[in-house]
This record gives C-alpha cells, sequence and structure tokens, in this order.
C-alpha cells in the first residue's frame, strides 16, 4: 500500500473548523470511533486494507467538517472509484 496525500489550494481556519463540531457527541459515535482506532491500528500492523477502510470511518469530525471543504465528496468517489482504502 502506498499512502496518498491530496493537500487542497485553501486554507481553512482551525476556529471555523471547531465551530461546526458538536459540544457532545452520541455516546454511540464515540464508542464507533475507538473502535475504528482498534482497526486502523490492526490494519496498519497487518497491512490490510478492510482493517484500514474500517478504522478510517469517523463520525466525531468529518460529518461536520465536510461541508467546509469544497469538492470534498467529489474527492471522495473519485478515491473509492480508484479503490483507495479510505481518506480523512
Amino acid at each position: 500500500m502506498t499512502p496518498v496525500l491530496a493537500i487542497p489550494e485553501f486554507a481553512l481556519s482551525t476556529a471555523e473548523a471547531r465551530a461546526v463540531l458538536p459540544s457532545h457527541v452520541p455516546y454511540r459515535d464515540a464508542v464507533a470511533n475507538l473502535g475504528a482506532l482498534g482497526c486502523l491500528l490492526q490494519g496498519l500492523q497487518q497491512g490490510s486494507p478492510e482493517l484500514l477502510r474500517a478504522g478510517l470511518q469517523d463520525r466525531l469530525h468529518q460529518p461536520y467538517r465536510r461541508g467546509l471543504i469544497p469538492g470534498y465528496d467529489l474527492v471522495e468517489r473519485a478515491a473509492q472509484s480508484q479503490g483507495f482504502t479510505g481518506i480523512i
């Protein structure tokens, strides 16, 4: 596996990115992210695309911040169509 980075040509302020996050998250989302961390660590250790894919599922920031990044959904679909494991 080869990591690929896509760096947008715009800046997003930390304050703006933090402002869209909720002050509290549902318990199930926090637990899901902890489970994903286990998959991510095992996926990195084993080189397993399936575990990495599961480990890159985020419920704590991506759902809220994706709207701040123009073209996020397009990039995500393009990455998936090319067989990339996931995007963060």
